[in-house]
């Protein structure tokens, strides 16, 4: 298999998983209040940033993390733009939080990488 073909499946398969959670379970996650827009902002970054220095230290470099970040972008993209349509049991007004939350992830997601990428072992 192509070494391009590994990131790009591992960022699809994440950003399907995603989706499939939040269809299943988003209605327990969005909630009123500052309080818990903060968790959720920490908990994306947090999500993020592990899962980018993961797969930046220990699979594929920068270029790997910036070819799984790519289908997760698109995909949010579009279902934050069809949200009511993805989500029938959340609230359509939370498209824009989730589209926010979606983005935010994927920038700590390639933040992470970066860091993974850079303290990367070097094979002997």
């Amino acid at each position: 298999m192509r070494a391009e073909l590994r990131p790009l499946i591992f960022g699809l398969v994440l950003a399907l998983s995603v989706a499939v959670l939040f269809r299943l379970a988003g209605h327990l996650f969005f909630f009123e209040g500052r309080a818990s827009a903060n968790a959720q902002a920490l908990a994306g970054a947090t999500a993020g940033l592990g899962i980018g220095w993961l797969v930046g230290r220990h699979c594929c470099g920068l270029r790997g993390v910036l070819l799984a970040a790519l289908p997760g972008l698109l995909l949010m993209a579009a279902i934050t733009s069809h949200f009511g349509l993805a989500f029938p049991a959340i609230d359509p007004k939370l498209d824009k939080g989730f589209g926010g939350l979606m983005l935010w992830f994927h920038g700590f997601l390639l933040m992470g990488g970066l860091f993974g990428a850079r303290h990367r072992p070097v094979a002997a």
